[in-house]
């Protein structure tokens, strides 16, 4: 089963104060996160993490190596929070730790980014754009929610009660979608079927 999420934060207080999300302290945060991730990964699964895990080397070496102990495959696309590790320490529990990363799933290109992106890999062939950064209550938001149409998705959990996405969601999420803006563009250009 492949998983999806980004932005945890955890360790990070003021996340608790700018994204209203439903905890009291960042310990009790920071619990209901990992909990949450280690009752729903099972063996084998595939955690695709899209950025800003934490600012902390040690909180990130403990929940790196929690989830890596389940036999869970972690694909780490780095968020900006993320850069002030040090991740010499950090790759043992990884598959992978990338700037970004294209995955194929049920003949779908699906591109995985911490960062919204207008266009992305194969975007006029309506294929997949997943991305966090953006919180529910960033003052952006609402301006990025108009922007990105068609087939992307943020993946932060606070947009998904707290939870990561599964595979299955995020295809039914994308059936309910319109068409990516470049691929009428493309199909007229070209005169092509896409």
């Amino acid at each position: 089963m492949d998983w999806f999420t980004s932005d945890w934060h955890l360790a990070h207080k003021n996340t608790l104060k700018f994204s209203n999300r439903p905890y009291n302290t960042v310990e009790e945060m920071d619990a209901g996160i990992i909990n949450h991730a280690l009752s729903t990964l099972k063996r084998g699964d595939n955690l695709f993490y899209l950025g800003d895990l934490t600012f902390s080397q040690e909180v990130a070496e403990d929940v790196l190596y929690r989830i890596k102990k389940k036999k869970v495959n972690i694909f780490w696309i780095l968020g900006n929070h993320d850069m002030k590790l040090n991740f010499k320490g950090l790759e043992k529990y990884c598959n992978e730790i990338t700037l970004g990363k294209v995955i194929k799933r049920e003949k779908t290109k699906i591109h995985l980014s911490h960062f919204p992106h207008m266009c992305w890999d194969n975007s006029f062939r309506n294929s997949f754009h997943l991305y966090g950064h953006v919180h529910i209550s960033s003052p952006e938001y609402e301006e990025l929610e108009k922007r990105m149409t068609g087939k992307s998705l943020n993946v932060n959990l606070e947009f998904h009660n707290m939870k990561m996405w599964s595979l299955h969601e995020i295809f039914d999420y994308m059936s309910n979608r319109p068409d990516n803006w470049d691929k009428k563009i493309f199909v007229e250009s070209k005169g092509e079927n896409v």
